[in-house]
């Protein structure tokens, strides 16, 4: 369970909410609400100004680095530094919170690195070097080395930017099926459509100077017109 208790940020305050195992839960609002904010929040990376993140009862900034990493993994919209790292090795970082300081994968690592590169259809890209990819080809690879982190928190920042709609489609897919196998996954999206048709809920930031939280299904907060008041949908 990942709990949100009266969470107060820079751009949004008074978050209180929760996520149990199995939610796919999106994260909307308009360029500024402080979407990014809170993921960074939630992943450790930023202090909030007030109140606590609780991941199965235990306040996030009380682990250890390490501890939260296999516990919540995060893709940001920063691209990842990769050098001159084959698709194979740069999907492979996804595994050293688990390897240690000699970043020698086990027999384990190396199964999970193998379904990973198939679930996203990279066997033909494994030797290539990261750095001759397309803007999609890199965003698949960004999603699957978070994807191989398997923590129980999974947090996307605009996972679906430079994908192609046959590839958003296959991506939303995969996000319901790590939520369906007892994951939380908790996404950033422009795409309202595809929020509707698959996530189990809506957290809603309203906007930069309207600094509320609402969190719904999707179809109620479409229903009740609220999507389209903070959207401006006509």
């Amino acid at each position: 369970m990942l709990s949100l208790s009266d969470l107060c940020m820079r751009t949004s305050h008074n978050i209180t909410s929760s996520a149990g195992s199995g939610s796919f839960i999106a994260l909307m609002g308009i360029n500024g609400a402080g979407k990014s904010t809170l993921l960074h929040t939630m992943a450790g990376l930023l202090k909030p100004v007030s109140g606590k993140i609780l991941m199965d009862d235990q306040d996030i900034f009380s682990m250890s680095a390490m501890d939260r990493a296999q516990k919540i993994a995060m893709l940001t919209t920063e691209r990842s530094e990769t050098l001159s790292l084959s698709v194979s090795e740069m999907i492979s970082l996804g595994r050293n919170p688990y390897t240690g300081w000699s970043g020698r994968l086990s027999s384990e690592d190396k199964v999970i690195l193998d379904e990973t590169i198939s679930c996203f259809e990279l066997e033909s890209f494994r030797s290539r070097n990261v750095n001759k990819l397309s803007d999609g080809e890199r965003q698949r690879c960004e999603i699957a080395r978070v994807v191989s982190q398997r923590t129980k928190v999974l947090l996307l920042d605009e996972p679906l930017s430079h994908l192609d709609i046959p590839w958003q489609l296959r991506m939303m897919k995969q996000f319901r099926r790590i939520a369906n196998e007892g994951g939380i996954v908790i996404a950033a999206l422009h795409e309202l459509d595809h929020a509707i048709k698959n996530a189990d809920v809506i957290w809603l930031l309203c906007g930069a100077d309207d600094k509320r939280f609402i969190a719904g299904k999707p179809k109620e907060l479409l229903e009740l017109g609220i999507l389209d008041d903070v959207f401006k949908a006509t």
